[in-house]
């Protein structure tokens, strides 16, 4: 709720105008391993079901595509959901899947960038295990909340924009009640 997935579509976008190809992958989405294909190729028949297979069938396409940009939106949904099966499951779960990433991630001629919301899950999948995923970033950037200030007027522009106003007193108590989360924000300028 902080804008982290709103950032990276735009940037995307931005590539797109200046005909760079990048693809954003929702995690969440990813119920089954065939689902990560459906992000590089919607009308792939292939009937590969072992997540290693679909891991490299996945950065195969990719590069034939040549994507250049990767987005993995909530990155340890799919870390959890290919690591609850074999033979991921039987080689130490959501850690082997990391392991296993790795060299593909490593090997992509492109750029890929990892957006998570549980940060302290990512950090025990990604940067405090053995060989850590994280060494294969350049960059890490955290996003948080806003600062009570930045909230506060977030949630009068907010407003400004449906045609209302809000005294900085009560902006003042709602940006301090939901954290400075942009999200919430929004939803209760809907709401007011």
């Amino acid at each position: 709720g902080v804008g982290k997935s709103r950032l990276v579509l735009e940037s995307l976008r931005r590539l797109k105008d200046e005909g760079i190809n990048g693809i954003y992958v929702d995690c969440l989405k990813i119920f089954a391993p065939r689902d990560l294909i459906s992000y590089v190729d919607p009308s792939s028949e292939h009937v590969v079901r072992n997540p290693k297979e679909i891991i490299e069938l996945f950065f195969d396409i990719v590069k034939k595509k040549n994507i250049r940009v990767i987005v993995f939106d909530e990155f340890t949904a799919l870390l959890e959901t290919f690591g609850e099966l074999d033979p991921f499951r039987s080689g130490g779960g959501a850690k082997a899947t990391v392991k296993y990433l790795k060299k593909f991630i490593e090997e992509f001629d492109g750029s890929i960038i990892v957006l998570d919301t549980s940060i302290k899950t990512l950090r025990e999948l990604v940067m405090d295990y053995s060989s850590p995923l994280l060494e294969s970033f350049n960059a890490v950037l955290e996003l948080g909340p806003l600062e009570l200030d930045n909230a506060i007027l977030l949630l009068k522009e907010f407003m400004k924009v449906k045609g209302k106003s809000i005294s900085d007193e009560v902006a003042s108590e709602i940006a301090d009640v939901l954290g400075g989360n942009p999200l919430y924000l929004d939803m209760i300028s809907r709401v007011l």
